[in-house]
């Protein structure tokens, strides 16, 4: 059973809440992440004492319980953490996964999950940012996974840099992660030093999952500590530079067509080939960049400068003499209907809202021959090449109507940015900004804590 008693003392992790706390850009509502294992409960008890202290400045603390409904002890374990909130008069709530479980991908998709329902309980509560309990530990594990994945010949890659301290959701929901300096086996002392129990999840030991096999396997990994942070620093940085670059040679036409200038200095052709990425990754509708090797075809075909033409994942990137642009592959485009109310995410690339309240409206490609005659933004954009990108664009039209003669149905359509509009870790803030002011979106915003 979960108890509480408090000392007096200022232990290190309600140091590292105080610092935490005073490092909030304003009076912050804070919605802690409660599975009432170790490192969750570490950080409830911490923010709770850091909050009655001097770090209190109108900040408030509440907590969420997802209960995944995977484990028979799974009710009684969320139960006795809500009396544990009580106790500490820290408003809680129980959040439940309901449905069907999948057999494959069971860890992913239930963490898809509990970030969705962490991100509807924390505009339910008003709050201003959700609190997950990684430590050190889960970051070393997170590094050494990725380290398997690459290549030993390559460079390090950005993704070394592990999780972020912060991580915009959904493009409006901030995670934050103070306790990522901190170490598990602390935590545990703390907790223990005071008496209170915590909850092992016996999933924790499953070796089907590939981070219990890391976290078991207890060997060395080459990247720890300092090495994280300066891999982290060095994604930062370079997320910056590829920013910069588009923000001084990126065009846009239609949210379509996307565009590099060719006057970036020649040794900058590699950064070119990686800001050429993100730009295929937005025209294809893709979540993710092209992988190493497609890359290196990037670096090589720019490195070239010859007029041609390269597939990349569902873009298309095409070489003229000046300017390098890239556009959705017009294969596989959906055709698909949306009732009234509804809202949908058209081939990853576009938002679409139905707000006719009674008519469906039917949302397809809009083909060559209907944009073949679209006038130009900017001359310096081929007809040809304006027909092709144009015929990825989305035609709204109302169910068992055709477009022509018909007025124009009530909708409201937005470009999507799928790299960065779900997860948007804090090292990259800047390139997804130069992405938005591409598409002529608002900026993400900051995160509302500042650095160490």
């Amino acid at each position: 059973m979960l108890t509480v008693a408090h000392k007096p003392e200022l232990k290190a992790p309600e140091a590292c809440a105080a610092d935490f706390l005073q490092r909030l850009r304003a009076p912050a509502r804070l919605l802690l992440a409660l599975s009432g294992g170790s490192d969750s409960t570490a950080m409830l008890i911490a923010f709770h004492a850091a909050l009655r202290g001097t770090a209190a400045e109108g900040h408030q603390l509440c907590a969420v319980t997802v209960d995944h409904g995977l484990r028979p002890d799974a009710k009684a374990e969320a139960a006795a953490v809500a009396r544990l909130c009580a106790d500490l008069q820290i408003p809680h709530r129980i959040c439940l996964w309901a449905g069907a479980k999948p057999q494959a991908r069971l860890q992913a998709t239930a963490r898809e999950a509990r970030y969705r329902l962490l991100r509807q309980v924390a505009v339910d509560m008003k709050a201003s940012a959700v609190l997950l309990g990684h430590t050190r530990d889960d970051q070393i594990e997170t590094v050494a996974m990725r380290q398997a994945r690459l290549d030993p010949r390559q460079p390090v890659s950005a993704g070394l840099a592990g999780m972020a301290a912060a991580t915009l959701y959904d493009g409006d929901c901030w995670l934050l992660r103070p306790f990522l300096g901190q170490s598990r086996s602390d935590l545990q002392a703390y907790l223990s030093d005071q008496r209170i129990a915590w909850i092992d999840d016996p999933s924790n030991r499953d070796e089907r999952f590939e981070r219990v096999r890391v976290r078991l396997a207890k060997r060395p990994y080459r990247l720890e500590g300092r090495q994280i942070a300066l891999a982290a620093l060095h994604r930062e940085s370079r997320a910056s530079a590829i920013a910069d670059l588009i923000g001084a040679f990126g065009r846009n036409w239609m949210n379509v067509l996307f565009c590099l200038d060719r006057r970036w200095p020649h040794c900058e052709t590699e950064l070119a080939a990686h800001a050429l990425a993100e730009l295929t990754a937005l025209a294809g509708g893709r979540a993710f960049l092209p992988g190493r090797e497609q890359i290196e075809r990037l670096h090589a075909f720019l490195d070239a400068g010859k007029p041609g033409r390269l597939s990349i994942g569902r873009a298309i990137v095409d070489i003229r003499r000046n300017t390098v642009f890239t556009y959705r592959d017009n294969r596989d485009l959906p055709d698909c209907l949306l009732q009234p109310g509804e809202r949908t995410v058209w081939d990853g690339r576009f938002v679409i809202e139905n707000r006719d309240p009674q008519s469906a409206l039917r949302i397809s490609a809009a083909g060559e021959v209907q944009h073949a005659a679209v006038p130009a933004c900017d001359e310096r954009i081929p007809q040809a090449l304006r027909r092709r990108a144009g015929a990825s664009l989305p035609v709204i039209c109302r169910a068992g109507e055709g477009v022509e003669g018909q007025a124009q149905p009530t909708a409201s359509i937005q470009r999507r940015i799928p790299r960065h509009d779900t997860f948007l870790p804090a090292f990259d803030l800047k390139l997804a900004d130069a992405m938005a002011s591409l598409v002529a979106r608002p900026s993400y915003g900051e995160a509302p804590v500042y650095r160490d």
